[in-house]
């Protein structure tokens, strides 16, 4: 995420912004629930710092939550109503 960060303040922003939770190892593409906020290195206010000071007028943040295959619907959805209340309190 640093390197992202900084990728973003030098950028002047992007217009769309993919999100997702990760450890930094991988391109996770983990939920913002309490279990993966926990091992996860994005932080909403840090991201959201960057977008602004990159002079960035306006980015639509896209949340980019990929589940595998055999995740069960109802915990996909639970896990995307919890990362969307999560961001919601940074909005």
């Amino acid at each position: 995420m640093v390197k992202r960060i900084i990728w973003q303040r030098r950028s002047g922003g992007s217009p769309v912004i993919h999100v997702q939770q990760t450890d930094g190892k991988m391109d996770r593409h983990w939920p913002f629930t309490r279990q993966f906020n926990q091992q996860g290195i994005i932080h909403p206010q840090k991201a959201l710092e960057a977008i602004e000071q990159s002079g960035a007028r306006e980015a639509i943040l896209m949340l980019e939550i990929i589940h595998p295959f055999e995740t069960e619907e109802t915990q996909v959805l639970d896990d995307l109503k919890e990362t969307v209340e999560y961001w919601k309190k940074y909005l």
